[in-house]
């Protein structure tokens, strides 16, 4: 996770989600362990993970439904600087995903896990180059014949 998200001293996740959960606690310990920074927010909050992502360098941020969504709308509402950001991360419908990169230009990598097996089973990005568009409901890579 350290590598393919390019995590290191200068990165800086928002920790928006449950500890407790397995998003949540990866990204947090994955920062930690390459000597970047957390900014653990109480619960979501559309404006003060905004705020936070701008105040604090955040480069990387975790997210499931509806969080996106609700992001999108507060920066269609109000200006926020989100150069940063590195990636997003987590679970989103396509078209959610479609508009958080073209509206913030941050790719959005599709994490799954399980937080009841205590691991990630697979974390692509959503948009690697040579996936078709028609296999982003699908989890990892498909098989190619």
């Amino acid at each position: 996770m350290i590598r393919y998200y390019d995590l290191g001293p200068s990165a800086c996740a928002a920790d928006i989600l449950p500890l407790f959960h397995i998003m949540g606690v990866n990204l947090a310990l994955a920062t930690l362990q390459a000597g970047g920074k957390n900014a653990i927010l109480e619960k979501f909050d559309p404006v003060l993970t905004l705020t936070t992502v701008q105040d604090q360098d955040v480069t990387h941020l975790g997210s499931f439904p509806p969080i996106l969504a609700h992001l999108l709308d507060e920066i269609d509402t109000h200006s926020y600087d989100l150069t940063s950001l590195k990636l997003a991360a987590g679970l989103d419908a396509p078209d959610t995903v479609k508009r958080w990169e073209s509206t913030t230009g941050t790719p959005f990598w599709t994490m799954y896990g399980q937080t009841e097996t205590s691991g990630l089973i697979t974390f692509p990005r959503i948009l690697t180059p040579g996936i078709r568009r028609s296999d982003l409901a699908a989890g990892g890579h498909p098989n190619r014949r």
